[in-house]
């Protein structure tokens, strides 16, 4: 009998063994797998209140360019009706911001603001007959004035100004040498803005920050510290440069200039990996590389080799980024908070309860659409339909708002 209890005993603790075992594997292997980051992983912000976002449509066949808003907070469906933005075929939107219920969007080198949804807008600023262009135009973080970047013929560079929500009570910040100059983010304080954006992808970074305060413009690219943006790192788009909502930090991807002689004679730049995700703090103008992505084999035959971009969580200085189909917060690079099936364009929106980001099309690249992914229960669904495709120049045209 003793022999037979301890035969039943051996078999019970390797049966309890192999359970162990199977129990570890199965801890270990769903936490080497894409988008399985757990919340514990991400930062602790706030969960954000969606309103919605603008977004352009293209339709192929007949030409036509419309802006769009799509409400997010109305409908859960994977189909949602967005609302035309006024009838303005063909025209394309220089820019677009929204927070909360405002909506600004310009067309026709005018600036248009609804401060219902989208419901309803009204002429803000600016002469389609005038020539001159509206190179972008921002809300302020607290959404109560605008500030606009202008191109006028025949005057060197542009005017950065800002007014009231009605266009008055207007007031000159600043002029640029460049005749391109993308307002990035800003407040009554400090505007931070791109040079050179009518050529931003074949220009190296000339990035800078005013601060409207002490009267002071800093150049981020040649400041105080030489290390703030090497003279070797570049910007793909500047699109893919955002500000922290309490205005303090600047994330983006920069990469290794390699110059292209053009027919012309004149040379052109193109940025080849490895690629640095930067966060760059305003405050003492000194950079961080959070995370390096390196190149990988055939990246030389590829047109471009990575796609890449970056942005902070809702209410957070902390950073996350897009490389090629993958989506990471810079505090765990290892393991991808969500792996999509075609390339990532570009990110809209994080919290610690969601991802919103564009993506292309399986079928077709030329198409992007916009996704919402849950990191709590992993699923995952489309915000535009195939019927509503928006073409990969224009795609989203600003990120998502909250309220």
């Amino acid at each position: 009998m003793p022999t037979l209890i301890r035969s039943l005993r051996t078999k019970l603790l390797v049966i309890v063994a192999l359970i162990a075992v199977i129990i570890i594997g199965w801890l270990i292997f769903a936490k080497d797998q894409p988008g399985t980051t757990s919340s514990g992983d991400l930062p602790n912000t706030p969960s954000a209140s969606l309103d919605g976002l603008v977004y352009v449509v293209r339709q192929s066949a007949t030409k036509t360019v419309e802006p769009h808003l799509l409400n997010l907070s109305t409908s859960s469906a994977s189909t949602i009706s967005p609302t035309p933005l006024g009838p303005f075929s063909d025209a394309f939107p220089q820019s677009a911001d929204i927070k909360g219920q405002k909506v600004l969007f310009t067309v026709d080198n005018q600036l248009f603001l609804s401060q219902d949804g989208g419901r309803t807008y009204s002429h803000v600023y600016g002469d389609a007959g005038s020539g001159n262009v509206i190179v972008s135009a921002k809300l302020s973080q607290d959404a109560t004035r605008i500030a606009l970047s202008e191109y006028m013929p025949g005057v060197d560079g542009n005017s950065v100004k800002a007014m009231d929500l009605t266009g008055q009570n207007q007031t000159q910040l600043f002029t640029t040498p460049s005749s391109g100059t993308a307002i990035i983010g800003w407040n009554d304080d400090s505007v931070v803005y791109r040079l050179d954006y009518a050529s931003c992808d074949s220009a190296p970074l000339v990035c800078g920050r005013y601060d409207t305060n002490g009267i002071v413009k800093h150049n981020l690219a040649t400041g105080a510290d030489d290390a703030v943006v090497p003279a070797n790192k570049y910007i793909m788009y500047s699109s893919d440069m955002k500000v922290s909502d309490d205005m303090t930090h600047l994330a983006f991807v920069g990469g290794a200039i390699k110059k292209i002689p053009q027919s012309n004679g004149e040379t052109g730049y193109t940025s080849k990996a490895p690629y640095a995700v930067i966060d760059y703090n305003l405050s003492t103008m000194k950079s961080s590389t959070l995370a390096t992505i390196q190149p990988q084999p055939g990246d030389d035959k590829k047109p471009v080799d990575h796609y890449v971009t970056a942005g902070f969580f809702y209410k957070s200085n902390q950073v996350y980024y897009s490389a090629d189909k993958n989506i990471y917060a810079a505090s765990n690079t290892t393991h991808p908070l969500y792996s999509a099936d075609s390339i990532v364009r570009r990110l809209l929106l994080a919290d610690n309860t969601q991802l919103i980001f564009t993506q292309e099309d399986e079928t077709n690249g030329s198409n992007t659409y916009a996704r919402i992914y849950n990191l709590q229960t992993k699923d995952s669904r489309k915000l535009l339909d195939q019927t509503t495709m928006v073409n990969q120049t224009s795609m989203l045209i600003s990120s998502v708002t909250t309220k």
